[in-house]
């Protein structure tokens, strides 16, 4: 599927990943709105895709942890009447460290922003994602919203703001079953912060055992939206081989200790329940005896 003529928003896209999304659907010709705190940013950023497309894209100033400026914008979309074709949620407040070095301010504007603020966005341009037709959603999240990932840096607020956005994206794509809008999300490592306008950083290749970078993400998330309707790429974790093999020995390790735990509780309960009976002179069902009846009568001690 072409991205020409195609109606898109970036949220976040004042530089880092969403400037790059700005800058490559550009080239590609869709429609870009960036929305983003720093005009600024928004402003230097929409002036270069305009030298280097012809076209300068919609800006618009908008705080994610906002609440009412949040809904105030979905509700101008909705009153325009134009359909949308792809919503890009990469907006996302980073807050590293521990918790007890940040207020209490810190903490909810970041869960604010990634939480209400990404879900009332999307909820409020679901009606123009459905009048197109055809309509994506695209999160970007983070290993940070990955199940028993290691925090790597991130804030507990951070980390569990990701894994509401983890759980609203799973959600979101069984309530729009059977409706035009197809939701996706992608789940980044730590990535190498590198812009399209830099043609000759963009198109190196990155050596084995570098960490990703702002293109891979593009990429994959443009690879995504444009699959037939037919296809869904529901998620993808995104790790650079760098980290990618640290996050899989924890994953390892995670696992082993789900099956072992379980199993050594099961048997220390037999056991227990083993020696209750024997305490309270009840038979023990001859099915378990060779498992782990004891060949000596327990002690008086035991009794």
């Amino acid at each position: 599927m072409s991205l020409a003529g195609k109606r898109v928003i970036v949220t976040g896209a004042g530089r880092g990943l969403g400037a790059a999304f700005a800058v490559i659907l550009a080239d590609q010709g869709a429609d870009v709105i960036m929305t983003g705190r720093n005009r600024e940013n928004l402003t230097a950023t929409a002036e270069s895709i305009r030298l280097r497309t012809g076209k300068r894209p919609e800006t618009v100033s908008l705080d994610m942890a906002d609440i009412s400026a949040v809904t105030l914008f979905a509700k101008k979309l909705r009153d325009e009447g134009q359909p949308l074709d792809v919503l890009i949620n990469n907006a996302a407040q980073w807050l590293p460290g521990k918790m007890n070095e940040h207020d209490a301010y810190a903490i909810q504007q970041t869960i604010t922003g990634i939480v209400t603020g990404t879900l009332l966005l999307t909820r409020g341009l679901i009606p123009v994602l459905e009048k197109s037709g055809a309509g994506d959603i695209m999160n970007i999240v983070s290993i940070s919203g990955v199940a028993n990932t290691p925090l790597l840096g991130a804030s507990v607020a951070y980390y569990a703001a990701k894994h509401a956005q983890t759980g609203m994206t799973n959600a979101l794509r069984q309530e729009m079953k059977g409706r035009p809008v197809r939701v996706s999300s992608i789940f980044p490592s730590y990535i190498r912060d590198i812009s399209p306008l830099d043609a000759a950083e963009w198109d190196a290749v990155p050596k084995a055992g570098s960490w990703a970078t702002n293109r891979d993400i593009v990429e994959a998330a443009i690879f995504a939206i444009t699959r037939p309707r037919h296809v869904t790429l529901a998620s993808i974790v995104y790790f650079s081989t760098l980290n990618g093999e640290l996050v899989l020995h924890v994953w390892l390790i995670i696992i082993l200790l789900s099956i072992t735990v379980p199993v050594t509780a099961m048997l220390l309960g037999r056991a227990a329940l083993f020696r209750g009976r024997q305490a309270g002179n009840k038979a023990l069902p001859p099915a378990l005896l060779p498992k782990i009846l004891p060949t000596e009568e327990p002690s008086d001690v035991e009794r």
